[in-house]
């Protein structure tokens, strides 16, 4: 029902009340529960009386506030001018269809509205209900998008559409249907307005001109128009046409759009029926419409079975009654009847269409009323025919929630101008892109493409304006968030009813997990091609070119030939006998794509025709696009012949399938019916276990019996000829056991079964998982070893720094008195440098490089003699456990080294429990560590099976997930807030260098257990150190000693604390200079050589000054550890070792030791 501000209806009489309201103000609990939005105002002032909770809810305000409002106040300020207008009766026209309305918050609605007068508290007033109200910007996008389906369908109508530009005076668009009505072309038909097209006064007498007029305003105020009129073809004959007039977006312009039919015909055929009463008779009592012939009072003449049956009477008992009569209160009859006194009215023929109810709820008809005149020209009686079109309109609504479902399809679908702005973007696109409609709408496609992209825009924009289609196109996107999404997109020209090209639409779908697929495809296809090569049967491959692209090495193995019987080669392999059916069927596999099984003979490498059995398949991608075919060929030339003897006894066959390395066995679906040997040997069980009802089935892993019956499924389905699958089976020895297995339907025994046969995979089942361990541990391996190059590198250059700060340190105090204020902050220069010397140590501990003194120890006794250390190192929330397991083996490591595991592993568990109470639990065993259990290991470098001494560390603190587990031993690496991140990194390298194993178990919120295991020392007793022994303390007499080494900082430190103790010091920077200055300078007593030096290292210059000098007397210097720098010097006459950093003190003990006279 659609209304103007004042509730005056073109449905509905003025006056007449609205549903539930008499002459006042309804019942309040009707009025404030009502479902529709509503308002009581005062007529003279406007006032706002009362409101609904439903108006409170819509506009924002409370029933209170509304009360101190005018109808003025919830309008734009613009529409006020208009609103008086409309009060004072002073408005141009009628009234708007919707006005608009402004709500608290400044939202604008637009609304349609229905009201009627009623008294309130004894004065004028009028209750006003909304009917609709739709946002405005909501309504322009309807709007926009009515224009864009009106656009799409305008030349496929059926009929002639017209706009008319109001303010132009002129058509300004017509479709071919208009063109041919009016006999016109179209740029005739567009200089031209409705009354050039009409003859100067209607059949009403009305002058053209002037009701063409009134009635294009009253569709350009919002009402939907229909009515007949008159127009002039080219030649000047008049064409009676029915004009459905509205107004249509945007509504910045006046546009009406006319949708007109030529109605000559059907006039003629009505006056045909009135000429022909009797053919009417006959027709009407057989019509399915409903026809009533009615007097001019509106009562019942005539009406045909199919009216009478609608109602369930029969012509007697309705005649001379109005319908209302006996149908009261029905509202599609009470249309009808007004519909009628119009036809009365106005002479001439009414079409209605609508609902009608009276037929069933749901029900839809269209009725035309025809006038029938009398002899004087007056109407006598009036004809409705009615006919049922609720089929068409469910069918029409149908289309309408189709329509809605494009437009929130979640593919994209956009359309662009000429220019590439951006028209249409429906719902499917911002899901894709992340952009609103808003946000994109007017803009270019540019924004989409990064600059290196462009040229493909312009590649497609060029291909489609050309006319062109371009389809699945798959590019990858830049959504709004910065992600990445690949679209399969397709490209079309869109055009105007002339056929030119208007702009350019485009539908894309979202593809991104369809080609992760297919590379993951790709990768499969990878591990396929491997698997094929070490397959023992011949398999190969065949693009949709029907040439084979692939074979793998067992073809190659058979045939003794090589790449040449790729393509087509391999036809001349086979025995001419049989390459004709061969071809033949390989030709009908590509043009009926199916499941092949063929029997041939193929040349083998020996000269001799071998008997084979080829199963080829079509291959399909993801969406069953064929691809090609893959075939296996099985070399059967033994199991050929064997079958022939087959034939001809039953013993035979089965002595033969005894004979086969493969498991065979033949089953009915509910037990086996034969087992051959190889089946008797793979699972254990007898013959007679094997074939009992259900038992083999019991064998099978319960996850694979599905996959068995898919395949089986599809063979009886004709999809395969022979299935194909892995399925593992449990043993009598509980071994759990890879078959592959190909199934085919079989005769036994007069019945049909299947015939399994099935090759053992196991061992590459198992070799591929340890090819694929053997990688991650190369790559573990290898990370490790660079990175404990890296920290042993860092290590040594930073102790070359070290060297000169301990140094000067040191000097500097030794030439300070004890009362000067400076010796304080030299002191904390010199704890800071030895802290500094403590991070280079675990540094090298890393690297594995960190053992310093080598002895015989006890594990258990170690951590013993650190129990105190440990209860007061950990949170006081933890409780220590020790288990200590008696008489262990002793290892060969260094205490220091082995006390500093224990405390770190001690330090993470207590940082891992935290604030909460938990449990830490040491202890120490003796176990057998096989291969097996040392690969599973960290740092599995090739250890060797044994007895392994173990430390074992537990917490029940928080677990670490598998992504923080795999990196905790990395250096630097730290979850906590503080800390350096070399505590387990330095576990690491101290295990490394002592040859051992780490096991780490842990869950997230199951706690964790670090399991140390050292290699168990042979027989001797513990704690015998196998260090170097030091010399006893020699004479300090002043020498003269040469300094070699590379860095200058330490040379010259160096050079200064001999110098302050009395010694001459030469210097060298390399091997090279040293060799120069030792053979220049005689009486030299003591050469202090660095190792790592450019050009010539330590070792090197050590052996040619022995080659100058036999009895040189060498310390050699290191930022490692002595016994890594040593034993390469071992039994070569050595004088001493010192580690960087060293202290003035530290160095001048070596150098008195040094030069010692030898016994």
């Amino acid at each position: 029902m659609t209304s103007s501000e004042d509730g005056a209806s073109p449905t509905r009489p003025p006056g007449e009340s609205l549903p539930g309201f008499a002459g006042g103000l309804p019942p309040g609990i009707f009025f404030a529960d009502h479902p529709l939005p509503a308002l009581v105002f005062e007529r003279g002032t406007l006032r706002i009386l009362e409101a609904n909770r439903a108006a409170c809810t819509l506009y924002g305000y409370s029933a209170e506030e509304f009360r101190r409002l005018t109808l003025a106040d919830i309008r734009p300020p613009e529409d006020v001018p208009l609103l008086r207008q409309f009060v004072d009766g002073t408005l141009p026209g009628p009234p708007p269809a919707f006005w608009r309305h402004r709500t608290r918050d400044g939202r604008i609605l637009q609304v349609r509205i229905a009201g009627q007068d009623i008294t309130y508290d004894g004065r004028p007033a009028r209750i006003t209900f909304i009917l609709e109200h739709t946002p405005v910007d909501e309504a322009l996008a309807i709007a926009r998008d009515a224009e864009q389906r009106f656009r799409s369908i305008f030349d496929y109508a059926g009929h002639a559409i017209v706009v008319f530009d109001m303010d132009l005076g002129r058509f300004v668009e017509a479709n071919d249907d208009a063109c041919r009505l009016f006999g016109i072309s179209r740029e005739q038909l567009l200089q031209s307005s409705p009354a050039s097209l009409s003859p100067e006064r209607q059949p009403s007498g009305e002058r053209s001109d002037e009701l063409g007029r009134a009635l294009l305003e009253r569709a350009l105020a919002g009402e939907a128009l229909e009515f007949e009129w008159v127009h002039l073809d080219a030649s000047g004959r008049p064409i009676l046409c029915e004009v459905r007039l509205v107004r249509m977006p945007p509504f910045d312009r006046r546009l009406i759009r006319g949708a007109i039919l030529d109605i000559r015909q059907r006039r003629a055929a009505e006056a045909e029926l009135l000429r022909r009463e009797r053919e009417f008779r006959t027709l009407a009592e057989n019509s399915p419409d409903l026809i009533v012939r009615f007097d001019d009072d509106l009562r019942i003449i005539y009406a045909n079975p199919a009216a009478l049956a609608s109602v369930g009477a029969d012509l007697r008992s309705v005649a001379g009654l109005r319908p209302t009569d006996f149908l009261p209160g029905n509202a599609a009859l009470e249309r009808w009847e007004r519909a009628v006194a119009t036809v009365l009215e106005t002479r001439q023929s009414l079409t209605l269409e609508g609902p009608s109810d009276f037929r069933g709820p749901g029900a839809y008809s269209q009725t035309y009323l025809i006038p029938e005149f009398a002899e004087d020209g007056s109407v006598a009686t009036v004809l409705s025919i009615t006919r049922d079109l609720t089929e068409l309109h469910r069918a029409a609504a149908e289309n309408a929630r189709l329509a809605s479902i494009v437009a929130f399809s979640r593919d994209a679908m956009v359309t662009t101008d000429l220019e590439g702005r951006i028209t249409s973007w429906n719902r499917g696109a911002e899901l894709a892109l992340g952009y609103t409609a808003a946000e994109v709408l007017g803009r270019t496609t540019e924004f989409f493409f990064e600059p290196d992209a462009l040229p493909i825009r312009e590649w497609i924009r060029s291909r489609v304006l050309a006319g062109e289609n371009i389809e699945d196109m798959e590019r990858a996107w830049r959504r709004k968030d910065g992600t990445t999404v690949i679209l399969s997109s397709s490209y079309f020209p869109l055009r105007n009813p002339a056929g030119d090209i208007i702009g350019i639409g485009s539908v894309a779908r979202d593809v991104t997990e369809r080609v992760r697929d297919r590379a993951a495809l790709a990768e499969s296809e990878a591990r396929f091609r491997h698997l094929a090569d070490s397959a023992p049967i011949m398999i190969w491959t065949a693009g949709p070119d029907r040439q084979v692209d692939y074979m793998s090495r067992a073809c190659f193995d058979f045939t003794g030939r090589g790449e040449e019987i790729l393509g087509q080669g391999w036809a001349e392999l086979i025995h001419p006998g049989d390459l004709p059916g061969v071809l033949e069927d390989y030709a009908r596999c590509f043009e009926q794509p199916g499941p092949s099984t063929l029997r041939y003979r193929l040349r083998h490498r020996s000269g001799e025709y071998r008997w084979v059995v080829e199963y080829s398949t079509p291959r399909l991608d993801d969406q069953g696009g064929f691809r090609g075919l893959i075939g296996t060929v099985i070399d059967i030339h033994e199991t050929v012949l064997a079958q022939r003897a087959i034939e001809r006894s039953e013993a035979r066959f089965r002595e033969l399938l005894d004979a086969v390395s493969a498991a065979v066995w033949v089953s009915d679906g509910a037990s086996a019916l034969f087992v051959n040997a190889e089946m008797e040997r793979l699972t254990g069980y007898s013959r007679d276990e094997l074939m009992a009802s259900g038992f083999l089935a019991s064998l099978i892993a319960a996850e694979d019996i599905p996959v068995m019956l898919r395949h089986f499924e599809r063979r009886r389905a004709g999809l395969e000829q022979v299935s194909r699958f892995t399925i593992r089976i449990t043993t009598r020895s509980g071994e759990l056991r890879h078959l592959r297995v190909a199934a085919s339907p079989f005769q036994f025994d007069g019945r049909d079964a299947t015939i399994l046969s099935a090759l053992d995979t196991t061992d590459l089942v198992r070799a591929e998982e340890e090819r694929r361990r053997l990688d991650l541990q190369m790559q573990q391996t290898q990370k490790l070893e660079s990175l404990g190059v890296l920290a042993g590198g860092i290590a040594h250059d930073f102790n070359n720094l070290l060297v000169a700060i301990l140094g000067n340190a040191g000097l500097a105090l030794m030439e300070l008195p004890p009362e000067s204020p400076a010796r304080q902050t030299v002191l904390a220069i010199e704890t800071a440098a030895q802290r500094a010397a403590e991070l280079t140590r675990q540094m090298l501990a890393y690297s594995g490089k960190g053992r310093f003194v080598i002895e015989r120890l006890n594990l258990s006794r170690i951590v013993e003699e650190m129990a105190h250390l440990l209860e007061v190192s950990v949170s006081k929330r933890a409780v220590l456990k020790y288990r200590f397991a008696p008489d262990l083996p002793a290892i060969e490591g260094d205490a220091t080294q082995i006390r500093q595991v224990i405390m770190n592993l001690i330090t993470n568990a207590s940082d891992a429990i935290g604030d909460r109470s938990g449990v830490i639990s040491i202890a120490t065993g003796l176990m057998y560590a096989d291969a097996a259990y040392l690969r599973t290991a960290y740092m599995d470098d090739g250890l060797p099976e044994g007895d392994y001494v173990y430390l074992e560390v537990a917490d029940t603190g928080i677990g670490m997930d598998p992504e923080i587990a795999a990196r905790i031993f990395d250096p630097f690496f730290t979850t906590k807030f503080t800390g350096r991140g070399l505590g387990l990194a330095a576990v690491l390298g101290i295990v490394r260098g002592h040859r051992g194993a780490i096991k780490l178990y842990t869950e997230p919120g199951r706690g964790t257990t670090f399991k140390i295991l050292f290699p168990a020392a042979g027989s001797g007793p513990a704690g015998a150190p196998v260090g170097v022994a030091e010399a006893s303390p020699p004479s300090a007499a002043p020498a003269v000693i040469l300094v070699v080494d590379d860095d200058e900082t330490v040379r010259t430190v160096t050079r200064r604390m001999l110098e302050q103790a009395g010694h001459t010091v030469l210097v060298a920077a390399d091997g090279h200079h040293a060799l120069d200055v030792y053979r220049e300078r005689p009486g030299i007593d003591l050469v202090l050589l660095d190792m790592t030096m450019p050009r010539m290292d330590g070792e090197e210059t050590f052996r040619e000054l022995r080659r100058v000098d036999p009895g040189v007397r060498v310390i050699l210097t290191s930022g490692y550890n002595e016994q890594d720098a040593t034993e390469r010097f071992a039994g070569k006459g050595l004088a001493g070792f010192i580690q960087k950093p060293y202290r003035p003190q530290d160095l001048l003990e070596k150098v008195r030791a040094a030069l010692q006279p030898k016994p």
